[in-house]
């Protein structure tokens, strides 16, 4: 069991670096019934849900073009289809007997909603977020785990899905239960969760309480930690479910913050890139597809392809410093000459836009 709580966290440190979120155009609403007009007003809640997905953030209110896209949401749909709701799935939020309506939204027409909308954009490769719970059951507190059932864990990973983050789970095995005690989790203790937390290797950090009152009303507090900083909050919710989508609401919002894109109406920027371990075909179509896939990319231009460098033009919808950002997260293209600059060579070739920038790829 020991053995098997090590490969665990070493799988979970492996891949929690960065994760690629999958689905940020899809979408699934619990439905009573197979109708066209329960369909319609379903895709009203899969596109809100789709488009605050991909931005990051809440919609506007009384912006124009999403009033106009939310009148015939249906029409933004790839695809869609109804799929039994498992018992596992059940929450309190659920009526037995409704169904999934499972629904995936045309791409194109979504980053067309959200540049007319001026709303930010958020590329798929998004921070992981490491989830730490203290449940109280009528008095009895427990960490909740990966692996063991529980309506929290069913609550935290829809959550999760409705905003696009990537979530770790702690395996609460012998070495969580001695670095963070749930009576240290439900203290939320700051240096207590940040210790523990440091062999799961994830970018931020969410931990939270969360207990039913005497009203039968849920109430949550939770501390989000990223990049050296604090946030908290209180919630009071009338479902769980309720409860564990507005921490992450907020926790999306704060990442979104330094990872999304902001609509502007400022020149793109052209910067000249040369990445050198292009070693062979797989390495090159790679790299070129790894690029062309961030948010911040809007075009990539291959210049030159010589022995193992390859010599590109990238047209960014932003600065720098956020291609930088965007690319630390996996660390798969790093900046060669960002790491050997001194500082004000580095500001130096932040306003060239000749300037050729060595990076190299890391399969």
């Amino acid at each position: 069991m020991k053995c098997l709580g090590l490969l665990l966290v070493l799988l979970v440190s492996a891949f929690s670096h960065g994760v690629e979120v999958k689905g940020i155009y899809d979408s699934r609403i619990v439905v009573p019934n197979q109708s066209a007009d329960v369909r319609k007003e379903a895709a009203k809640l899969g596109l809100a849900e789709v488009l605050q997905k991909v931005s990051g953030f809440a919609l506007p209110e009384n912006n124009p073009a999403v009033e106009k896209a939310m009148s015939i949401a249906d029409q933004y749909l790839n695809q869609f289809s109804y799929a039994k709701i498992e018992v596992d799935e059940l929450s309190q939020s659920v009526t037995v007997g409704s169904s999934w309506l499972k629904m995936r939204f045309e791409e194109r027409s979504v980053q067309r909603i959200i540049k007319a909308a001026q709303m930010p954009r958020w590329g798929s490769n998004r921070p992981s977020v490491l989830v730490w719970v203290a449940l109280d059951e009528s008095g009895k507190r427990q960490v909740v785990s990966d692996g063991v059932a529980s309506p929290v864990l069913v609550s935290l990973r829809t959550s999760a899905e409705q905003r696009g983050l990537p979530i770790i789970l702690p395996v609460n095995d012998l070495e969580d239960a001695m670095k963070l005690p749930v009576g240290q989790l439900w203290g939320l203790f700051s240096e207590r969760i940040k210790q523990a937390s440091q062999r799961y290797s994830a970018e931020s950090i969410l931990a939270g309480r969360v207990y039913k009152d005497q009203n039968g009303l849920w109430q949550g507090q939770w501390k989000f930690y990223f990049q050296d900083k604090e946030f908290n909050f209180l919630f009071e919710s009338v479902t769980l479910d309720s409860q564990t989508l507005s921490a992450l609401t907020e926790s999306a919002q704060i990442l979104a913050n330094s990872f999304a894109l902001k609509a502007t109406n400022a020149d793109d920027r052209l910067l000249n890139v040369r990445i050198n371990g292009v070693s062979d075909l797989t390495d090159y179509a790679n790299a070129l597809a790894y690029l062309e896939k961030l948010a911040i990319t809007q075009a990539v231009i291959v210049k030159q392809v010589h022995a193992n460098e390859l010599t590109l033009q990238l047209k960014l919808a932003g600065s720098l410093q956020q291609l930088k950002q965007a690319l630390a997260l996996d660390n798969k293209l790093v900046f060669i000459d960002s790491l050997q600059a001194e500082p004000e060579i580095a500001a130096t070739q932040e306003s060239q836009v000749d300037a050729m920038h060595n990076m190299k790829w890391r399969p």
